[in-house]
């Protein structure tokens, strides 16, 4: 017997030959026709459509593929370029740290420079000047610091002495006393000099002012300047229990 095409079931080709040896009615063989025609029409829509999905799968996959690469890479971008700031701000704060320790080397520096700018000033006025007055509480007493500086050539040096007076809790005045129970700092100066004195404090007060007199050798009063005691820092604990 002859085998039927390949796209039409043996069914269909067998009610064919039938209709073609009029075995059936011609309005039947049309039917079987038309779905033989359907049939294949449907194989031929699958088999398409199978191949479409096939190919949009590898599409997708190709897709995901190529998303993936470029995720990869701006991970690694990422971990560059953080890494990149961390080292920038780890050299940031180094420089930062550095410039800080230089500006406090710079301190010492800069008040001898402001000093040595205001001896010069005064060096070109007359008369004997007194500068940089401090006072502060030290564990051996009340430390006086003072700059001496003469204006002028003439007198080529003038020596003298200063007397150191401290107001007191009943806004009294008294002299104080020095090492070796001196009353006063005697001094020589052509330019200009540097007082340091500590006063030894056995007395049951303490002065917030001291007022420095400066004199010759005749006793003339040279100049005058008053100075606020600057008092120690007390500890938080220590105030709290105080």
């Amino acid at each position: 017997m002859r085998q039927p095409p390949e796209n039409i079931p043996k069914r269909f080709y067998r009610l064919l030959q039938r209709a073609k040896h009029r075995s059936i009615t011609l309005p039947l063989a049309h039917a079987i026709l038309l779905s033989a025609a359907l049939f294949g029409l449907g194989v031929a829509l699958s088999s398409l459509l199978t191949a479409s999905s096939i190919s949009e799968q590898e599409r997708l996959e190709r897709e995901n593929a190529r998303l993936s690469w470029k995720v990869d890479q701006l991970k690694k971008r990422v971990a560059d370029a953080e890494s990149k700031l961390t080292l920038q701000t780890e050299q940031l704060r180094q420089q930062k740290k550095e410039i800080a320790t230089r500006e406090q080397e710079m301190q010492p520096l800069k008040k001898r420079l402001s000093m040595l700018e205001s001896i010069l000033a005064k060096r070109r006025e007359k008369g004997i000047h007194l500068l940089a007055g401090s006072s502060q509480w030290v564990d051996d007493g009340l430390e006086l610091n003072l700059v001496l500086v003469k204006g002028g050539n003439y007198p080529r040096e003038i020596d003298g002495h200063i007397e150191v007076l401290a107001l007191r809790p009943d806004d009294m005045v008294e002299a104080l006393r020095f090492k070796d129970n001196r009353k006063a700092i005697t001094f020589r100066i052509r330019t200009h000099a540097l007082v340091h004195e500590v006063i030894p404090w056995q007395k049951s007060w303490r002065p917030k002012q001291l007022v420095i007199v400066l004199r010759d050798h005749h006793e003339r009063e040279l100049a005058r300047m008053s100075i606020w005691v600057q008092h120690p820092a007390v500890p938080a604990m220590e105030e709290r229990h105080s």
